[in-house]
């Protein structure tokens, strides 16, 4: 009998400057239960200034992946574009290099876009790890399957629960469709899910576990300003649309839920600064965040907490 022929997994790992988990994040693809040999592993590094490079030649030669060695630092996108365009596989993924995917991945989101043909992008849960690998939160096993369908509104007006780009796997198809990442954009995960579903592409988020997600240290404000400036400059994109006000508002009140973790006095200046946000319904759960103390607030939002708290 002739033995199943698995479709081809492209793998993608953008890596700079983590020397500490690269080899982790590595083998956590050659272990994969899908089997090495259905695995088309692609790495880039982006001129890391630690021993990255030294520890990824000596997994390259070892484990015959694709290793490509930038000559200067370039950004995520052109490297992620550069890695689609060398993949050859029916379905293609990626996370970050301080990241690990959950051991039967491969396996078993190929076995949900088979049987589900209809999905574009699958993505799922992550587990949150510390800088040791202790995990900080995962989330509760439902008992049976479920799944959540986004929409182009979903996701333009922050209705759904949002999803770890490491997570997601896409058929290698819609890359052709509808084109890849576009380097002017930062936030690069957040522009491709909404270009992707206002073209139409059915985007599927399921409960089952499918990254190790490490949080370093997401406490720097800098850092989340930098973001909600990328998050409005994606929005604006799609300005033309009738709920881009409400669009704009929600990422705004969505930022602020983040900024509680990290500064609530912050939060409060800006929801002053911008009083038209306390007619928005969405603002109702920061308010009450904001006079919630912190032992509260990370049982209540775990998830949440450990993502922005200093760790």
């Amino acid at each position: 009998m002739n033995e199943v022929v698995k479709p081809l997994v492209s793998v993608m790992i953008p890596a700079y400057n983590h020397e500490r988990y690269v080899e982790d994040a590595i083998l956590s693809v050659i272990n994969q239960t899908y089997g090495y040999e259905n695995i088309q592993l692609i790495v880039t590094d982006d001129c890391s200034r630690d021993n990255t490079v030294s520890i990824l030649r000596e997994l390259e030669s070892k484990y015959k992946f694709k290793l490509i060695l930038h000559s200067k630092n370039s950004g995520i996108t052109t490297a992620l574009n550069e890695m689609i365009s060398l993949s050859k596989g029916t379905y293609i993924t990626g996370f970050a290099s301080d990241d690990i995917m959950v051991l039967d991945r491969i396996e078993k989101q190929v076995n949900l876009l088979q049987e589900n043909p209809d999905i574009d992008i699958l993505t799922g849960d992550s587990i949150l790890i510390d800088v040791h690998g202790n995990i900080l939160f995962e989330h509760k096993q439902e008992p049976s399957y479920s799944q959540i369908i986004y929409s182009f509104e979903d996701l333009f007006l922050s209705l759904k629960p949002r999803f770890a780009a490491g997570s997601a796997m896409y058929k290698s198809e819609i890359f052709e469709r509808i084109g890849t990442y576009d380097p002017n954009y930062k936030i690069e995960d957040y522009y491709y899910w909404l270009k992707a579903a206002y073209n139409n592409a059915k985007i599927v988020k399921c409960n089952l576990p499918f990254l190790y997600y490490r949080v370093l240290n997401n406490s720097l404000s800098s850092n989340e300003e930098l973001m909600a400036q990328e998050g409005n400059k994606i929005l604006s994109i799609y300005k033309l649309h009738p709920k881009y006000n409400k669009a704009i508002q929600n990422r705004e009140i969505f930022t602020l839920s983040k900024w509680i973790f990290i500064n609530k006095f912050q939060v409060l200046k800006r929801i002053l600064r911008n009083p038209v946000l306390l007619l928005n319904r969405k603002i109702i759960k920061v308010l009450i965040m904001l006079v919630l103390p912190k032992y509260i607030l990370k049982k209540r939002f775990p998830e949440n907490y450990f993502r922005h708290e200093a760790i």
